[in-house]
């Protein structure tokens, strides 16, 4: 699910029962903030599938809040979810909410070694960590709301396997540019977005390749459309120089036109054709213009210049 870039930026709060209580001040809060806040007992439907439900808000997500305290650091469900958020590349904010505890418990490293939020209701500078958290939070969000965009949309792809998911064109262009943004920001590039990246890249190789022989097949249609003409009109017994010189100069200007349109190698073609009806001092000079500016193309085909006389 792709969620709009307009939205308010999503927060995950990832929390230990036992701290119910100060789980559902921090989000009320938040709420007053106009963040959207997904926590278990506010997100997940009677009867749906617990840690899928969790995953799913996780990878919605924006920016992952651990609250920490002797029981979550304990806990299976709590070190899950983290482990989910550093896949994703979130953002991952530290609070602290218990005096309990330090950094020589054992604690996840990837919290122990991020800068904490001291976050506790006694403490006299509790209004100050509250501002230092919505500061944290809104940091670089335009880019963080990017960066779940196009997760999800890797994921996505990494389930279907669907080709028509694949980003090709400006978007993937964007998404390059993104990824460059990411790392100048210290935003975590995800082994899922990487392959993504990588595929759309192949995918629109063969894009590119496949419009590349259509575009062939509708310039050899030109020059066979152009060679059976030549053939009718030799073969009719009564064709007079004019009606010659006529086909030539016509063949001459659509010549001209392809060649301004960067059709060089077709171009160059239909006036080696042009000239062979009929020789002309104009016919003659536009055909040197055109192989003047097709050298490169006569060599890559293998076609040997004419003699201009």
């Amino acid at each position: 699910m792709i969620i709009p870039n307009n939205s308010p930026i999503r927060i995950f709060i990832s929390y230990a029962d036992e701290d119910f209580s100060i789980t559902s001040k921090l989000v009320n809060y938040l709420e007053s903030q106009n963040l959207l806040i997904w926590v278990d007992w506010q997100s997940i439907p009677k009867g749906e599938l617990l840690l899928e439900e969790i995953y799913y808000g996780i990878e919605n997500s924006d920016v992952f809040l651990f609250l920490i305290s002797p029981f979550s650091i304990n806990s299976d469900w709590c070190n899950k979810e983290i482990e989910h958020a550093c896949k994703n590349g979130k953002r991952i904010i530290p609070i602290k909410i218990s005096n309990a505890l330090d950094r020589e418990h054992q604690i996840h490293n990837e919290i122990s070694k991020r800068n904490w939020i001291d976050l506790q209701f006694e403490n006299d500078n509790y209004g100050d960590s509250l501002k230092l958290l919505i500061s944290s939070i809104n940091t670089n969000f335009k880019l963080l709301k990017e960066h779940t965009k196009y997760q999800n949309k890797a994921i996505e792809w990494m389930i279907i396997k669907d080709t028509s998911l694949l980003l090709r064109g400006n978007e993937l262009i964007d998404f390059s540019n993104l990824i460059n943004e990411f790392k100048t920001e210290n935003i975590q590039i995800t082994e899922d977005q990487m392959i993504y990246q990588s595929e759309s890249f192949a995918n629109q190789i063969k894009i590119t390749k496949k419009e590349k022989r259509i575009n062939l097949i509708l310039k050899l249609s030109v020059l066979l459309l152009s060679v059976f003409i030549i053939m009718l009109v030799y073969s009719s017994n009564t064709i007079q120089t004019q009606n010659k010189r006529f086909l030539s100069e016509n063949l001459t200007y659509n010549a001209i036109q392809l060649n301004n349109e960067n059709e060089l190698d077709t171009g160059l073609l239909l006036g080696i054709q042009a000239k062979n009806i009929y020789d002309s001092s104009f016919v003659d000079e536009v055909l040197f213009t055109l192989i003047l500016e097709s050298d490169q193309v006569l060599r890559i085909h293998n076609i040997p210049a004419p003699i201009i006389k």
